[in-house]
């Protein structure tokens, strides 16, 4: 197990994960309820697009990609992944309403 290699950010949806991982933290420091929503939908968002999607070598009627490995992308729905979608959804809510009371 290559641990430096597992946080490398080469799925659009790590990014998302690391960057609501700090929004989280920020907008505690600087009483943000906003970020803290948004960063809750970000991060939870791509947390259940890391556990929806697996990724195996497969045969050869697979699409190449920019490495030319041949690798198929499917979705595995787990519980937990429905967990964080549903925790994503319900922050993206959270945000909403935030947005919308200060009209």
């Amino acid at each position: 197990m290559d641990f430096p290699k597992n946080l490398a950010l080469d799925r659009w949806y790590k990014p998302m994960i690391a960057l609501g991982m700090l929004l989280i933290p920020l907008s505690m420091f600087f009483h943000e309820d906003k970020f803290l929503y948004l960063g809750g939908f970000l991060m939870f968002f791509g947390l259940g697009e890391w556990r929806t999607h697996s990724e195996f070598y497969a045969p050869l009627n697979a699409y190449w990609n920019r490495r030319g490995d041949l690798v198929q992308i499917e979705r595995n729905w787990t519980a937990t992944g429905v967990l964080f979608y549903a925790l994503s959804i319900f922050s993206i809510i959270l945000l909403a309403l935030k947005i919308f009371a200060t009209f």
